[in-house]
């Protein structure tokens, strides 16, 4: 089990890369595949690379085919729920219930689960699993080399203050995984970290016991830590709103406490779909305008050097593609992956920049100019002209998405499969796939290197005198 271990990292080591060059890596255990990640480029922009741009439209034809074979695939469940309106809630329960029998990692999201038995985690869900996945592999290495560099001259747990920023963040996930990794791997570091959600809409500065549109603050980071979270000049928390963009910034430079730019800037969410496959086949198109605005508002609070987690989907529209390329020109390394933890039949991906190589006043004013023109009706919309986005920076993309809408497929038709067979034995396809689920689960633990939380560190650790101890 350990020389699998092994030979997945030398699997990670090898992919170092800055030039343009795709290495999807991957292995095995028991024929579940557990992880892929993808290497883009860097390519410094020009201070004027965005003088007089303005929003084109345009698609990319080796993409369309791909696109209609993952609809084709999505579309075999909804004509199966179509077949039986009267019990379509039914249905869709049962499919997910196959998918989570097959998904390895549900047996750490329990209240029993090693997680949070032996190593003292909080609120674990798949969520939480990703961020720290995702911490563990790309925030960690910045970290240690942080610690490295310490001045000997300054106490260990104030000479190095680490920022966060976490939008579309309720209920509060990333912020609890990230405690762990932090508290438990670098519990010298001070920590200093604001959030963000998107709320109802409202005018009311108060920003105590909100809840929001999609997330209600089912753990109570919101109620019991007040003081980090902002919600933007509109106060609604929506990173489509240029006011809130540009309010973030200042806030970051110039609020009350102790502020600044930040190390670490995450956004995760989409614009939540209905389970119409259209819905479905168009998820880039619906969430174009989120995914410039959660890019843009990481550029305007990042620091130099800073790391950016931004959650996409499909990368089968101009739009993501001329993200993609926007953000590999504005980073050392850009990696796009698709987390062990994430449950394969979905189409989540996250785009993680390392280094980031700040823009320029002029390069933020244009694109803000350029964001503030896109709406609902670009419907292949990009920030770039097709000619300007360099034609083997697509073929990268290619070959990514070639990768892993197979994958995604794949994982779609398996669970279809399942469905067929185990429609009235559930408890028989659970059991079967139970001991596959554990193995998974061991290794992953192992791999993280994760560790055992005091309580004294715990967010949620509250009691009925004090808020928060």
């Amino acid at each position: 089990m350990y020389l699998i271990n092994v030979l997945y990292y030398i699997l990670y080591k090898i992919n170092i890369n800055k030039k343009i060059k795709l290495k999807i890596n991957n292995i095995k255990i028991n024929n579940i595949k557990i992880n892929n990640i993808k290497i883009m480029y860097y390519h410094k922009l020009d201070k004027n690379t965005f003088n007089n741009y303005s929003i084109t439209e345009f698609q990319y034809s080796k993409f369309i085919k791909l696109k209609d074979e993952l609809n084709k695939a999505r579309q075999q469940i909804n004509d199966i729920i179509n077949k039986n309106v009267d019990n379509k809630y039914k249905i869709q329960s049962l499919f997910d219930k196959i998918s989570m029998s097959l998904y390895a990692f549900d047996n750490l999201c329990t209240k029993n689960g090693i997680l949070v038995s032996k190593y003292g985690a909080e609120m674990v869900t798949n969520t939480w699993l990703k961020i720290y996945e995702l911490g563990n592999i790309f925030l960690s290495p910045f970290l240690e080399n942080k610690i490295q560099k310490r001045n000997p001259k300054y106490p260990k747990k104030d000479d190095y203050i680490f920022r966060s920023l976490h939008v579309v963040e309720a209920p509060g996930t990333f912020i609890i995984a990230l405690n762990h990794l932090l508290k438990t791997k670098f519990s010298s570091i001070n920590w200093n970290w604001t959030a963000s959600t998107y709320l109802e809409s409202t005018n009311d500065e108060n920003q105590n016991n909100k809840k929001t549109e999609y997330f209600d603050d089912t753990y109570g980071i919101m109620h019991y830590f007040p003081n980090n979270w902002y919600y933007g000049a509109n106060h609604n928390g929506d990173v489509t709103n240029i006011e809130n963009l540009i309010s973030f910034r200042h806030f970051m430079l110039n609020g009350v406490g102790d502020r600044d730019l930040v190390d670490l800037y995450t956004a995760d969410g989409g614009i939540p779909i209905t389970d119409d496959c259209n819905e479905y086949g168009n998820i880039d198109i619906i969430n174009q305008k989120l995914y410039f605005g959660k890019v843009l508002c990481g550029f305007l609070t990042l620091k130099e050097g800073g790391i950016m987690i931004v959650k996409t989907f499909d990368h089968l529209e101009a739009c993501v593609v001329s993200i993609l390329y926007l953000i590999s020109c504005c980073f050392k390394e850009t990696y796009v992956t698709k987390p062990q933890t994430s449950k394969p039949a979905n189409s989540e991906c996250y785009v993680v920049g390392v280094g980031y190589e700040s823009l320029n006043r002029q390069q933020l004013n244009d694109l803000i100019e350029i964001f503030d023109k896109i709406n609902i009706k670009n419907q292949h919309m990009s920030i770039f002209k097709k000619e300007d986005i360099p034609r083997n920076f697509v073929n990268e993309i290619k070959k990514w998405n070639n990768y892993i809408v197979v994958e995604q497929i794949n994982a779609i038709t398996k669970n279809m499969k399942k469905y067929n067979k185990y429609y009235n034995s559930l408890d028989e396809l659970t059991e079967k796939y139970e001991k596959k689920r554990n193995q998974i689960c061991e290794v992953w633990v192992h791999e993280m290197k994760i560790k055992k939380m005091d309580d004294k560190y715990k967010l949620l650790n509250f009691n009925k005198d004090k808020d928060v101890i």
